[in-house]
């Protein structure tokens, strides 16, 4: 099987990416299975995943894996799955748990070793993982270093992601230009040199990089979001994170980007710079509508002197 989705099931799969996952299980469980079960294993697996029923998406994603051992997308997202489980099962049992992650993500390189996810979180993997569970910095090196005789750019972005772990802001921007330089000039590799530059406070150069990131692909809302937060910290550019908080919450939620609330809180606080406390206040309260625990947003308007 190949990487993307058999033509029957696209229906399903769109929905899954618009995040719209109650219609899409429903499309996947009554589609008849036929010769594309596996597929529709690891789709509802996925969507268990998104909806935190981690037992119900490692039972799925092993059968999608057990149908088709040659799919490194598979073992990828079961490696993904048994990550969640880390977090479930007790001290004695994360271990075994932990080393099953490995495999699938060490499978998934070897079925598919120019895959950037593979490689990208098996390099999470080893960051995050103990010594006695597989882990090392090292090993991640190795990875990069493998990545980086197969393609250049990628290599340069997973040697970024080392140096995010560890914080080191300047060497993770030099590793991400590197790789706009060799050649990726995707949204994502702009976006992580925005994120980094922004916690470099290189305000100017992380507006350009988020809005290099919108203009590779405007469907990449977590850019919007991005610039809003930059031009808080910044204190600068109000007017266009305005723009773009306002584009971000008008748009269908997209996996992986901050919730609403997080977004009406930034905006409500690019209005106060603004010295426009009442759309401010407005947008906090509409932050606490959605979360009534956001603390910082319950804050924002207290200080305001509203409630």
């Amino acid at each position: 099987m190949g990487t993307e989705a058999p033509a029957r099931l696209e229906p399903g799969a769109e929905l899954f990416e618009a995040a719209q996952y109650a219609v899409a299980l429903e499309f996947f469980n009554s589609v008849s299975r036929g010769s594309d079960g596996a597929w529709i294993d690891y789709f509802v697996g996925r969507i268990h995943l998104q909806g935190a029923e981690v037992d119900e998406a490692i039972g799925r994603l092993q059968a999608s894996t057990e149908a088709d051992p040659q799919s490194s997308l598979f073992a990828l997202w079961l490696g993904e799955a048994y990550v969640q489980k880390i977090d479930e099962v007790g001290l004695l049992k994360k271990l075994s748990v932990a080393k099953k992650a490995r495999t699938s993500f060490e499978r998934a390189v070897e079925l598919g070793p120019r895959d950037f996810e593979a490689r990208r979180a098996l390099v999470g993997y080893y960051l995050n993982a103990p010594a006695v569970a597989g882990g090392g910095r090292e090993k991640a090196v190795e990875q990069a270093m493998a990545m980086m005789k197969l393609d250049t750019a990628q290599g340069h972005r997973l040697m970024g992601r080392i140096h995010v772990e560890e914080e080191d802001w300047q060497v993770a921007a030099r590793e991400y230009r590197l790789a706009i330089d060799a050649g990726d000039r995707s949204s994502a590799a702009y976006y992580w040199l925005g994120f980094v530059l922004q916690q470099s406070e290189d305000w100017d150069s992380a507006f350009e990089a988020f809005e290099s990131s919108i203009q590779a692909d405007a469907g990449n809302l977590a850019s919007y979001y991005q610039l809003g937060r930059t031009a808080v910290f910044s204190r600068s550019r109000l007017d266009r994170a305005v723009e773009c908080l306002s584009f971000y919450l008008e748009q269908p939620p997209q996996r992986g980007s901050p919730d609403a609330e997080h977004a009406h809180w930034r905006l409500g606080m690019v209005y106060e710079l603004q010295d426009m406390d009442s759309l401010a206040a407005a947008e906090y309260r509409k932050a606490l509508a959605l979360d009534p625990t956001h603390e910082d947003a319950r804050k924002a308007l207290k200080a305001l002197g509203s409630t």
